[in-house]
């Protein structure tokens, strides 16, 4: 009788991956979908992103003493006119050390994009 038990509770066991295979690829086949549906959301976003910078030929840098930056009344809209930078002005001398503080969605990242020519301002 012993034996028996064993037998039937080893058989069970064996079965039980078999058993519970459709749910597996149910669940499988789910989260794939919800991978698809974030990309696809991720790549909607990139429309409202500004407009990206064309590639530009061979640029000479200048030294580093001679850089300065200048922004005079720069303003970014993203495709559905929301305004991500609003009429910016300053200007930075050749080796002076500047930090963009202020609250998260002021407009840093944009700077900082429109400063490595990653975005093209919408005027300015």
């Amino acid at each position: 009788m012993g034996r028996d038990r064993l037998f039937r509770g080893l058989f069970i066991l064996l079965l039980k991956p078999e058993f519970y295979l459709p749910l597996r690829s149910m669940s499988t086949a789910y989260h794939a979908r919800m991978e698809a549906i974030g990309a696809t959301e991720g790549i909607v976003a990139l429309e409202d992103a500004p407009h990206l910078s064309e590639p530009g030929g061979d640029v000479r840098v200048p030294d580093r003493e001679h850089i300065e930056i200048a922004f005079e009344d720069v303003t970014l809209s993203f495709a559905d006119e929301r305004r991500a930078l609003d009429g910016i002005s300053f200007s930075v001398a050749p080796v002076e050390a500047v930090v963009l503080a202020d609250p998260s969605g002021a407009g840093k990242s944009m700077i900082l994009n429109l400063l490595l020519g990653f975005v093209q301002p919408t005027s300015g």
